[in-house]
């Protein structure tokens, strides 16, 4: 990945700008959830969601990819999750 060899999860969100993005996913998967402990919505929201968008990175990139594109990837991804 051009520009992202070595960055962490959270580096590449922060690099995209989709940081916010997913926090508000997040946040919309967890509004009916009123009332459960924050532990309780970082195993079964939080983790859940970084793991499905980690995994669809990967199924999706294939050698050099630009930051433009990866924000592309991970903002779609967002935006259909938000559907639900």
């Amino acid at each position: 990945m051009t520009g992202c060899s070595g960055k962490n999860f959270e580096e590449i969100l922060e690099m995209t700008g989709e940081m916010e993005h997913l926090a508000e996913l997040i946040r919309h998967l967890s509004k009916e959830r009123e009332g459960i402990s924050s532990v309780w919505i970082t195993e079964n929201v939080i983790h859940p969601v970084l793991d499905e968008l980690g995994s669809h990175i990967s199924s999706h990139l294939s050698g050099e990819v630009s930051v433009t594109e990866l924000k592309s990837l991970i903002h779609g991804w967002i935006e259909e999750c938000m559907k639900v």
